[in-house]
C-alpha cells in the first residue's frame, strides 16, 4: 500500500460536516447506519458507502473488497462521531477541538474513574492491531460519551491517525505515542519545564 497525497483529515471533515451533519440537518439513517456497523464490511455500512466512498479518491479505494487503509480510517472516525453525535442536538465535531484523549485526559481527572481509564488506555497504546485499536477508541469513546456529552472533538485528526497507523508497525507507534501524550500529559502550571 503507498500512501496517497490525499488529506484524510479534511476528506473526513468534509464528510462530517457536508453530509452527515449538514447545518443541523442530521442524515439519521446514516448516523444509525455508522452505529451499527462495526466495520465497513458490515450489511449496515452499506448506507454509509455512498456517502463516505464518493468522497475518497478512486486511487484510495479498494479492487478486491478488502477494505483500504484509507477506507478503514475514515470509517471508523464517521463511526465514533456518530456515536458521540447520537442524543446530542448540538455539532461535536471540529478541526481545531480536543482529541478524544485530550479529552479522555480531561475525564481521568476524576479519582473515580482514572484507573478504569488507565487500564483501557494502555491496552489501546499497546496494540499495533488496527481492528483492536478501533475498538479500543470505540469504547473509551463511550466512557467519554457517558460522563460528559458536551465536549466538542476533532474526529478529522483522529481519522489521519488511524490511517498513519496503518502502514508500518512504526507508524503504528509514532501514533500511539501522540495519543499517550495527549492522554497522559497535563499541564499543572509547569509551562514546558520538563522538556
Amino acid at each position: 500500500m503507498v500512501k496517497g497525497d490525499w488529506n484524510i483529515s479534511k476528506i473526513t471533515n468534509n464528510i462530517i460536516e457536508n453530509r452527515l451533519y449538514d447545518n443541523g440537518n442530521f442524515d439519521k439513517g446514516a448516523l444509525a447506519s455508522l452505529r451499527g456497523s462495526n466495520s465497513l464490511l458490515s450489511k449496515k455500512a452499506t448506507a454509509v458507502m455512498p456517502i463516505m466512498l464518493s468522497k475518497l479518491p478512486k486511487n484510495s479505494l479498494s479492487v478486491d473488497g478488502t477494505p483500504t487503509y484509507a477506507e478503514n480510517a475514515v470509517f471508523t472516525a464517521l463511526r465514533c462521531y456518530a456515536i458521540y453525535q447520537q442524543g446530542n442536538d448540538h455539532y461535536v465535531n471540529g478541526s481545531s477541538s480536543k482529541s478524544i484523549f485530550e479529552a479522555l485526559a480531561q475525564l481521568s481527572q476524576n479519582d473515580d474513574l482514572r484507573d478504569a481509564l488507565d487500564r483501557r488506555m494502555s491496552i489501546l497504546l499497546g496494540s499495533t492491531n488496527f481492528n483492536g485499536v478501533s475498538n479500543s477508541i470505540i469504547h473509551l469513546l463511550q466512557i467519554l460519551k457517558s460522563h460528559d456529552r458536551n465536549q466538542t472533538l476533532n474526529f478529522a485528526s483522529l481519522a489521519q491517525d488511524l490511517y498513519n497507523f496503518q502502514f508500518s508497525f512504526e507508524n503504528a507507534r509514532k501514533v500511539c505515542l501522540r495519543w499517550g501524550r495527549q492522554y497522559y500529559w497535563h499541564d499543572n502550571g509547569r509551562n514546558g519545564q520538563n522538556q
